[in-house]
């Protein structure tokens, strides 16, 4: 009963908290022109409430009821004002401001003089930042962030989405960023578990050092900013009533990574009022163009000086004829500002961006008095339309756009009919179960009638799993080649450690990767030359799968299964009407038992991964089989970027037969080819070629150097393309044992390595790339070769 009537008391408490707000509306205009101010921030005096003018300068704030408040308005480029108001009900007023123009005395008096005044204020803000920055250990603060999606048609831009969040955001030296959302609302669009950040960092400029996607850049004000950066001194000016320098910030090269913009510096104290600032030319990040960041800094406790607003805006072009522009913009504001309080471990002990279970159980009403930027009329207009749908079909926590997608699935059968080079036509169905959520059971299965051999393939397949864990909240997206994106939430899923899995089977299967179906779909159209290791199997296999954590993981996996070869097109052509059908080696083993271990693991190095694996591999091709043999392999990977200089990929293999005779029918081969297309992951130039190996190894390098090259020559090119270098090797021993029950011819490989090098433009769309290399080794009928590589190249 006491806790009953505790409740209802407070609820009564709390209702009349809230009738004494009372809502001021308007729109804050230019004294003498009447046109509107959007961006104009209005602080209540004395309180941490206030609210900014949106695009069509209109505002909402609320003040308490039937007491004086004093609003304090700014905009930049007008003098502040401050109004006395006291109100008894929702009321409204305009607002006008008066025009002060930041360069309205201007002092150049010569580039050399106005460089030298620049470079003196700057020296003056990098050392008085030194006196404060290096007090504070944590803070945290309150944090209202909105992001709008829109989509851009000529010169209209139409909003697809509106996403807005108001977070707890703690910042301490040793551990980062964190944030917990306690309220969030979105268009109806978009599900609430996709709305999962309101900052992604906070980006504070005042930093010696700046995270700009993979890129680590100097900030303006690092204390070897002169190294990298000009200044030259526009104008000078008022901000919130205080006088202000301007001044320009160029990057003194195009190779390294920068900003360029403006910075708006206090003359009283030498601190940075406003700044706005682009990354320059060395900071390439795919489809996302014209990238501007503004940040407005507000003093806090008399000490400090931190960001209190954010706006951040870019497009997104893809550059296909059938996918418009997008244009996304998010802007943030941060006060309640708490520095060197008591951050508890238990914030950073979880995920980064977390969501109260609360969160989504704000009232509408009440996000009029929460927004402290209000919306601007399209967003406004977007969330009457949004919200008024009933329901946004589509699959559970899980949102997808795909312009060629919506093509595809106007056209029936799309996925019921295949074809590629290797099968041929043929149709197929599948479909898979998840039986019990918290320790999934999986049920699936798959059934084929290849049009050309006239036979009937399947897959059936079950899949438990043993332990599981709650997987942390986790948002991903991805964009596939058909141009196809999806965002997957994964938040109440749950995390597999380890499991079972068991398949039954009777299809065609590739022993490589060389046989991708779209590699072979596209290259079909012209002449061109393979050797395919393709077979028909059928059997079983069974697997034991751990994985402890995201980095690691081990498979144990045991396969019985039947081999027989195919017949495979070597030379086929739709636009020369060619083809030539070969047989495979015949395998005559019957049975093959096959035990297989992988352990992998991927080791975070900054702003490079790496990755590591090794397999093991045991293989009976029958019972008693003089035969068996045993194989291990290593593999490595590191990727990375290295600042203005692009994306760096090396990566290596190393297989050798640890005891045994390899059977005749089991060859190693690189799988290589000149083609159309070709895989990242293979050589470009080097034909198959087959033989009874014990050891094989092979180095891939590649360096993409953006648009470096150009850059550097001072050369600007009608196009955003990329320049990419690689340099491939790869070598193999010949076998030191002899299949002597069945014979074979084997080609053997002596030591002498193949090599190939080139280069290749990139970017084309943001998809494709030209490869054009010389073989350098073991020459054939030429040794120059050009290919395409189909590959999101950002």
């Amino acid at each position: 009963m006491t806790r009953h009537f505790l409740a209802f008391v407070f609820l009564i408490l709390a209702s009349g908290a809230v009738a004494q707000s009372v809502q001021l509306s308007g729109t804050i205009r230019e004294r003498g022109t009447g046109e509107s101010i959007p961006g104009a921030t209005l602080h209540i005096l004395g309180t941490s409430n206030g609210a900014r003018s949106n695009a069509d300068g209109r505002y909402r704030v609320a003040i308490d009821r039937g007491f004086s408040s004093k609003i304090r308005i700014t905009a930049i480029g007008y003098k502040p004002d401050t109004l006395s108001i006291r109100l008894s009900s929702d009321s409204s007023l305009d607002i006008s401001l008066q025009i002060a123009p930041i360069l309205g005395k201007t002092i150049t008096v010569s580039a050399d003089a106005s460089r030298k005044e620049a470079e003196r204020i700057m020296h003056k803000v990098i050392d008085s930042k030194d006196a404060w920055q290096s007090q504070i250990s944590n803070y945290a603060f309150q944090v209202y962030s909105r992001g709008t999606l829109r989509i851009q048609k000529d010169t209209n831009a139409k909003v697809a989405a509106v996403i807005e969040s108001i977070a707890n955001g703690y910042w301490r030296q040793d551990k980062g960023y964190a944030e917990r959302i306690i309220a969030r609302k979105q268009t109806a669009d978009v599900p609430a578990d996709v709305n999962r950040f309101a900052l992604l960092g906070v980006q504070n400029f005042y930093n010696e050092r700046m995270d700009v996607f993979d890129y680590t850049v100097v900030s303006p004000v690092a204390h070897d900013a002169f190294d990298r950066y000009d200044y030259d001194l526009l104008g000078e000016g008022e901000i919130n009533g205080n006088p202000v320098w301007k001044i320009s910030v160029e990057p003194r090269g195009a190779v390294f990574p920068a900003f360029q913009g403006a910075l708006w510096i206090d003359q009283t104290d030498y601190t940075i009022a406003y700044l706005d600032l682009q990354p320059n030319g060395a900071i390439k990040l795919g489809p996302v163009k014209n990238l501007d960041i503004q940040q407005t800094f507000s003093f806090v406790d008399n000490k400090f000086w931190l960001p209190s607003a954010l706006t951040f805006d870019c497009q997104i072009k893809l550059g296909l004829p059938i996918v418009p522009d997008f244009r996304i913009s998010q802007t943030a504001t941060l006060d309640d500002y708490v520095v060197n309080g008591t951050i508890p471990d238990s914030i950073f002990a979880g995920p980064k961006h977390s969501v109260a279970s609360r969160a989504d159980s704000v009232d509408s009403l009440h996000w009029i008095s929460m927004r402290t930027i209000p919306l601007s009329r399209d967003e406004d207009t977007a969330y009457h339309k949004f919200d008024s749908l009933a329901k946004i079909s589509h699959k559970e926590n899980e949102t997808e756009f795909s312009p060629l997608g919506l093509l595809l699935e106007l056209i029936p059968g799309t996925d019921f009919f295949q074809y590629n080079r290797v099968d041929g036509p043929k149709f197929e169905l599948g479909h898979f179960w998840t039986v019990i959520p918290s320790r999934p059971l999986t049920f699936g299965g798959d059934a084929v009638y290849d049009i050309g051999s006239k036979n009937f393939e399947y897959s059936v397949d079950i899949h438990q799993a043993l332990t599981t864990r709650k997987k942390p909240s986790q948002v991903t997206a991805s964009l596939s080649l058909n141009g196809d994106f999806s965002m997957q939430n994964q938040s109440d899923a749950v995390d597999v450690t380890s499991s079972l899995s068991a398949q039954a089977y009777h299809e065609h299967v590739s022993l490589g990767s060389a046989y991708d179906p779209l590699v072979n779909t596209l290259t079909s159209l012209f002449l061109h030359e393979d050797y395919f290791n393709y077979y028909e199997a059928r059997g079983f296999d069974i697997q034991y799968s751990f994985t402890p954590n995201r980095s690691f993981s081990a498979t144990l996996d045991f396969k019985n299964e039947i081999d027989n070869s195919i017949s495979n097109v070597t030379n086929y052509s739709l636009l020369f009407q060619n083809d030539t059908f070969r047989s495979n080696p015949p395998i005559n083993d019957g049975m093959v038992h096959e035990i297989a271990l992988n352990l992998s693991e991927d080791v975070p190095l900054g702003y490079w991964a790496a990755s590591f694996s090794a397999q093991g591999l045991y293989s009976a091709p029958s019972i008693g089989s003089d035969f068996n043999y045993t194989t291990a392999q290593l593999h490595f990977s590191l990727e990375g970027r290295t600042g203005g200089w692009g994306n760096t990929w090396l990566a290596g293999t190393y297989s050798a037969l640890v005891n045994g005779a390899l059977p005749a029918q089991d060859l190693f081969f690189f799988e290589a080819r000149d083609a159309v297309i070709a895989p990242r992951d293979v050589f470009h130039t080097m034909y198959p070629f087959e033989f009874q190996g014990d050891r094989t190894w092979q180095i891939m390098f590649e360096q993409n150097f953006y648009d470096l090259p150009t850059r550097a020559l001072g050369i600007t090119m009608p196009i955003d393309v990329q320049w990419f270098g690689f340099a491939h090797v790869a070598g193999a021993t010949s076998s030191s044992a002899t299949n002597a029950i069945q014979p074979i011819p084997i080609e053997t490989i002596g030591s002498t390595p193949f090599v190939e090098a080139g280069f290749g433009i990139g970017n084309i769309f943001h998809l494709l790339r030209l490869d054009a290399s010389w073989r350098l080794t073991h020459q054939v009928e030429h040794n120059f070769f050009v290919t395409g590589t189909l590959a999101i190249s950002f």
